[in-house]
């Protein structure tokens, strides 16, 4: 929580940096009690909450009892950290809450997404100094993102016209995101939620480095000198035969 600006040593003694590695854990920890403090009033003052969940600085509620009740919660939750304010949105119906708009619908809850109007949805430009591993990669990943969110084929059919828009004004083949989509699309949104995980039960190795399209074949100059490698007894336990780099 300590930064170098101008050549003085800055040290944060009060709150967490944006951006700094450990930020998001400090921000956890630290309003944890906060978490206990409102799920004891559920238990006991406010039976009408009937979920309250957190990421981070936002959190999303449901409510099940009059507007007046509501804000006396409202008020308790501002008691309980005088340095913290929180403000509240009533949705009624439907709620933004991050990347989601969840409505309520006879009685079921259905999910979509959601972007802000500022949001100008500039993903990776297909001609950026990537791999092209990395570029193809990318309308998958939206797609994936999509059908995880959507709770109807109608509506991820709806949101990823929009999206093949927004992918291909960023460069990317038209054809190539519309095989992608209609890829994502004969998945369940159980199947797209999946964890990727590793190959075979073997580890893998990351070597990370700074991206060249015009430099030397990193990945295979280590392969062709791995046996170089496995026999350095101090990288033996690193590089373990059978490793995937």
């Amino acid at each position: 929580n300590n930064s170098v600006f101008a050549n003085e040593h800055l040290l944060q003694t009060n709150g967490t940096a944006t951006g700094a590695p450990n930020s998001c854990s400090y921000a956890d920890i630290a309003v944890a009690s906060l978490d206990q403090a409102i799920l004891q009033q559920k238990e006991t003052n406010f039976q009408e909450l009937k979920y309250f969940g957190r990421y981070r600085d936002d959190c999303l509620i449901l409510w099940n009892g009059t507007t007046e009740k509501l804000q006396r919660l409202y008020d308790f939750i501002n008691t309980l950290n005088p340095d913290l304010k929180f403000t509240m949105e009533i949705g009624e119906k439907s709620i933004c809450f991050l990347d989601l708009n969840i409505s309520l619908v006879n009685n079921i809850l259905v999910t979509t997404v959601y972007s802000k109007p500022t949001d100008s949805h500039l993903y990776l430009h297909a001609e950026s100094c990537h791999k092209e591993s990395s570029i193809q990669g990318i309308p998958k990943g939206v797609a994936l993102r999509l059908r995880r969110i959507c709770s109807s084929d109608d509506n991820y059919k709806e949101k990823s016209e929009e999206y093949t828009k927004d992918l291909v004004n960023r460069g990317h083949n038209l054809q190539t995101v519309k095989k992608r989509f209609n890829e994502v699309r004969q998945m369940t949104r159980q199947d797209a939620r999946k964890k990727v995980t590793q190959r075979n039960g073997k580890s893998l190795v990351v070597f990370s480095i700074s991206y060249n399209p015009q430099g030397p074949n990193i990945n295979k100059i280590l392969h062709k000198n791995l046996h170089l490698l496995h026999n350095k007894d101090n990288l033996k336990e690193i590089l373990p035969k059978g490793a995937i780099l």
